[in-house]
């Protein structure tokens, strides 16, 4: 099982691991965990991040890390099982832990695609910022989230635009 240090599992989602690892056999390889998104203190109800499946639980001799360097994943190929239970994920409890994030991510990604040879434009950049906002706030209905779905909006679209102005600036100093 792979639990980042600001993941908890519920109560239900443990319950339901204990009884199915206690079976005689066990059916799956690897199974996907519902993620819910905890952001500023508040539980998302809608949106994308409402509830993600995402591979957490697996057998490490048939499952492994990608070599991502920002939000790794696990690779595995095979029939994935799912729990009903979730866990939750707080993203960031503060504006201050946000915009540490943000911009540690935004280096970590513009690096990474520094490395692959990815280009960005200005047209690119002029709308990157309200597209990713209209996007997330109205159209993936973060706006059912309150205050804090217009923050996590805010915090997409200035992370969208970050991490390809850094981009551009690497891709200046390695010409």
């Amino acid at each position: 099982m792979s639990i980042d240090a600001d993941e908890v599992l519920t109560n239900e989602l443990i319950n339901e691991i204990q009884e199915e690892f206690s079976k005689k056999t066990i059916p799956f390889k690897a199974y996907n965990l519902n993620r819910k998104h905890v952001y500023l203190g508040r539980i998302f109800k809608f949106g994308r991040l409402r509830n993600t499946p995402i591979l957490r639980l697996f057998n490490k001799s048939y499952a492994n890390f990608t070599n991502k360097t920002v939000h790794e994943t696990v690779s595995y190929n095979g029939i994935v099982g799912k729990f009903k239970g979730y866990f939750l994920h707080y993203t960031a409890n503060s504006i201050e832990k946000i915009s540490y994030k943000k911009n540690r991510y935004a280096n970590l990604v513009a690096e990474e695609y520094a490395k692959k040879g990815k280009k960005t434009n200005f047209p690119q950049l002029l709308f990157k910022y309200p597209y990713t906002f209209i996007k997330e706030y109205l159209f993936r209905g973060n706006f059912l989230n309150g205050y804090e779905g217009y923050v996590w909006s805010v915090y997409l679209a200035e992370y969208s635009v970050l991490k390809y102005l850094k981009l551009r600036e690497k891709n200046k100093l390695n010409q």
